[in-house]
């Protein structure tokens, strides 16, 4: 019978003691370092993107809330050229609005829709003033924090008939 190495203990080493040899190591040290540099890389990409996406979404708003609010303001503008450009007469077309004077106050919520003063988000502020057959407004559309839009707005009044041949 061919010995192969083996004694008959079936140890290839014969009646040596275990301890004598070292243990094979499996690499699970260097799996574990691996895995935890890879972890790693994956949270820092990970916050990355996190961050890009909140800012995102915060230019997002932004954004719209600058497209309603230049959306707004040219409304007003559009109504005070047609009318005699007093605050009284943009209320008849803005019926929402607080009217102080020249003072036009309007008030939206998140999703620009008309409410009250304390659950705004938004608001916009017409000040009129007519100076000979000159319509002056300064529209301006605020947050909550700042102003987002500002609209200066100079209309001219028609003469009528009777100004014109006396």
């Amino acid at each position: 019978m061919t010995d192969y190495g083996f004694s008959q203990s079936g140890s290839r080493y014969g009646n040596r003691n275990r301890e004598e040899f070292p243990a094979k190591k499996t690499g699970s040290r260097l799996f574990l370092t691996e895995f935890l540099i890879v972890l790693f890389f994956f949270l820092i990409v990970s916050t990355v993107c996190l961050k890009l996406f909140v800012r995102s979404h915060q230019i997002t708003e932004s954004a719209a809330a600058l497209s309603h609010g230049q959306t707004m303001a040219a409304s007003a503008a559009a109504v005070l050229a047609e009318c005699d450009g007093s605050a009284a007469a943009l209320a008849f077309y803005f019926p929402e609005a607080e009217v102080s004077g020249e003072l036009l106050t309007m008030y939206y919520d998140r999703d620009f829709q008309p409410c009250t003063a304390e659950s705004a988000r938004y608001t916009m502020i017409v000040s009129t003033e007519c100076q000979g057959y000159q319509k002056l407004a300064s529209i301006q559309f605020f947050s909550e924090d700042s102003m987002i839009y500002e609209l200066n707005v100079t209309a001219h009044q028609p003469l009528t008939r009777g100004e014109v041949l006396p």
